[in-house]
This record gives C-alpha cells, structure tokens and sequence, in this order.
C-alpha cells in the first residue's frame, strides 16, 4: 500500500494532497488502522506535512484532513540518478530541467540525451551552421527528429542548441559547371565529399557528360543537395546524382543522408579504383551504420563487396585523396555511367 501513496504522489502535479483522494487509494483489504500508519510513516520521513488549519478527522489515529508534499524528497532516486548521470555526460549538456519534470519524462529523453552525448563526444560542437535535417540525422541518425519529432524542444531543454549552430536556411552550393551539356534532358550531378578531390576533378568537367561537379562539405551537403536544380534553373530537368566520398563508416553514412534526400547513387568507378589500392588504418572511433554499408554495398559485384566488408570490419578505410589527379581524370572521362 505504501507503494502505491508513493507512485500516487510522484504523479502529482500539485504541492498538496487531500486526505480523501489518498483514502481512495484504498483497497478492501486495507483496514483504517493500516492505512493510518503508511500515513504517519510517510509524515515522519518529511514527504507529507499535514496543512493543521484544515483541520484533522475524529477517527483513531486521527489524520489531518490535507498534507503538503515534500517533492524533493518524494523524487529523491530520480535526484540522485539525474545527478549522476550529470557527471557522466562529457560535454556542456544541462540536466537541470529535469529536476522539475517527473521520471516518465527523464525515462522518455534518456535514450536521445545518451545519443547526442556520444556524438558530441566524437565530433566535439560544431563550427559551421548547418539545416536541421542534416543535424538532426547528425546526432540521432534521424533527419527527421528535430523538426517532426520533438527534437528541439529537447536540445532547448539540454540548453545546448545554440551551440548546435543549426539553421533552417541551406547553404548554397559551391560548385562547377559545364556548360555544354546544360540543354541535355538528363542532367549528371558529381558530388564530392573532400575539398582535395573536389577541385582535382573540377578542371576536367568539360570533358565529362556530367552537368556539374559539386563540393559535398562532409555532412553539409545533405541539407543543401535539394536546391541544385533551382539554383541551375533546370528544374524541368531530369537529375541523377553520383555520389564519391572516403570509404569508411562515416562516408557511407553521408552518402546515405544523401541518398535519402536526393537519391543519389555511389560513383562505382571511383569507389572500384579505391578498392585496387592500399587501404589505410586508424579511424578507430567511426559508428557503423549497418543499413548503410549493406545499402552502399548493393552497388558492387560479390568481390567488391567483400572487400569493403572485410576492410571496413578490420579497421581500415580508403580515402578517396588515394587517387591522383590523373587517375580520377581519366575514370571520370572514359567510365561507363549508368
């Protein structure tokens, strides 16, 4: 029965409770006498504090009919647990809300608070501004979350978004563009995830059936990618995407986010000559993304696959810097582009 007083109180919303909504907690089995101790026990801990102006009943013991709730000590585990966890977290995350919320809500967030925790641990708070649906995927692999799915609200709640720089307005696009192919009814898009490579292939555009060439920022291209054909003012176009980046867990996680958003496709040819050199070690600290690496493996024949899985799982990863100028010239130019 005690228990049950307890529970009763956590969901209050109020300082009070009358001796009426906690004598309907009882059940037939509860006697008076039982009921009254549970009471008294709980007033000697400091959790109820009887309100005397109101008055006390005539039964024996006798009970006042009204007692404030001593909250702090009621929520004292979920103190205790909230503080804890405070001390876990690496990084400028606030737990000071939920001091005043109850446990369902702290139970509620718990997961995402740990998924951005980790992130930020990884990846530090970010310098550049970036739109909420590639933040959002970012930091719970969901791009969705900050805008549809309460995901604000709790940054705001952790008081760290405006460390997050996020922006509701995408970033234009930085790129090249060859102009003998603008009147083609399908137009071909490159994106390029490293700066390097981005402008190692830029003065061979010409030479490509591709309409543009176009510098992938990392994550930041995600957000932006959609307004490519606006910007060309091609919109009655039709537009394919290849996407070439690091192959590591990381890249293909963005290529993902970018598939997502305009379903663009790997650049085989490049990703294949990757594959034929030396992989690379030390990136210790990427997450897998299992859909990811099965999505973006989908695209090769058995031998590449396994290849990328056994690379990948061992601790090695190709970035795609491997590939000289000349290489990446003469794949660009003579490679088959389906």
């Amino acid at each position: 029965m005690n228990s049950i007083i307890l529970e009763y109180l956590k969901s209050l919303k109020k300082k009070t409770v009358s001796l009426d909504e906690l004598t309907a907690l009882f059940t037939g089995k509860t006697t008076y006498t039982e009921f009254a101790s549970y009471i008294e026990e709980l007033n000697g801990e400091n959790i109820l504090a009887p309100i005397k102006a109101r008055g006390r009943n005539v039964k024996n013991p006798s009970l006042f009919y009204a007692y404030k709730v001593n909250t702090h000590l009621l929520h004292k585990d979920l103190i205790e647990e909230i503080q804890n966890l405070q001390l876990q977290l690496k990084n400028n995350i606030s737990l000071s809300a939920y001091y005043r919320l109850n446990r369902e809500s702290f139970k509620k967030d718990l997961p995402w608070i740990m998924k951005i925790d980790a992130f930020l641990s990884e990846k530090g708070f970010p310098v550049e501004e970036v739109c909420t649906p590639e933040r959002s995927f970012q930091l719970v692999s969901d791009e969705k979350w900050i805008d549809q799915k309460g995901g604000k609200k709790l940054l705001e709640r952790l008081k760290i978004w405006d460390d997050l720089k996020i922006t509701s307005i995408p970033d234009p696009l930085m790129l090249y563009i060859n102009p003998l192919v603008l009147r083609e009814k399908v137009q071909k898009h490159l994106i390029i995830e490293n700066k390097a490579t981005f402008y190692a292939v830029s003065d061979m555009i010409t030479k490509t059936s591709f309409a543009t060439v176009v510098y992938g920022c990392g994550w930041k291209i995600a957000g932006s990618m959609h307004t490519l054909p606006k910007q060309l003012s091609l919109e009655d176009r039709v537009h394919k995407y290849y996407y070439f980046g690091d192959l590591d867990y990381e890249g293909l996680s963005i290529w993902a986010h970018v598939k997502e958003s305009v379903n663009a496709i790997p650049a085989v040819p490049f990703y294949e000559a990757l594959l034929q050199t030396s992989c690379a070690y030390g990136k210790t600290t990427q997450r897998k993304n299992e859909k990811a690496l099965q999505l973006f493996s989908s695209f090769f024949d058995e031998e590449y696959r396994m290849k990328i899985n056994n690379t990948l799982e061992s601790g090695g990863y190709y970035p795609q810097e491997t590939l000289s100028k000349e290489v990446l010239h003469k794949i660009w130019r003579t490679a088959s582009w389906k």
